[in-house]
């Protein structure tokens, strides 16, 4: 079972992830991993300096890390998606910063057949909070809104049910938020 923790930069995203990992592995929760996001690991430019290699590679390091892992582990909570890589480079489309339009299709393309054979229980959709400073990700709050627009552009036009999302004001909010919907997911997997 994969649970995926998407949205825009700085909206709580890692710090729900640890938090509710932590918490369940103290309630003995074992068969359960995390995925990091692959973005601080690429080799490559990241965020608005990023390309089609950057985004291919953060894609294939998803799959990756997600085959491994759900052969080994019963509940994977990952920090990001296969789907972000096609959303940040959706982002570059659309300041005209991709040269061939096909690459955007070919990421979605990749990104969704691998949904199909290998899906997520959920995705919980983290809305933006206020931006802080990070050398990973650009002090810039209209890239993370237009992330966030772009990110609901997409789950709306898949009317996917498996989508929470998380808006609450503040972190420890979202925190206890995202800890609940987790275990009920856990609660239900093992019931089936």
């Amino acid at each position: 079972m994969k649970i995926a923790f998407v949205g825009a930069q700085c909206s709580g995203k890692t710090t729900a992830l640890f938090y509710v990992f932590s918490k369940l592995k103290t309630e003995n929760v074992n068969n359960i991993n995390v995925i990091m996001e692959t973005a601080r690991m690429c080799p490559y430019p990241i965020n608005k300096e990023a390309d089609f290699r950057s985004q291919l590679w953060m894609l294939t390091e998803q799959m990756r890390q997600e085959a491994d892992l759900t052969v080994k582990w019963q509940t994977i909570l990952s920090d990001r998606s296969v789907i972000d890589p096609y959303i940040y480079y959706s982002y570059l489309a659309h300041l005209g910063k991709v040269e061939n339009q096909k690459t955007v299709s070919y990421l979605k393309t990749v990104a969704e057949n691998w949904i199909k054979l290998y899906p997520y229980k959920a995705f919980l959709f983290f809305k933006p909070l206020l931006i802080i400073e990070d050398p990973n990700r650009p002090l810039d709050f209209s890239y993370q809104k237009t992330i966030d627009e772009l990110f609901c552009e997409y789950f709306n036009k898949k009317k996917t049910r498996n989508i929470y999302v998380v808006d609450q004001k503040q972190k420890t909010e979202r925190q206890e938020y995202v800890l609940k919907i987790v275990k009920e997911l856990i609660k239900n997997e093992e019931s089936t």
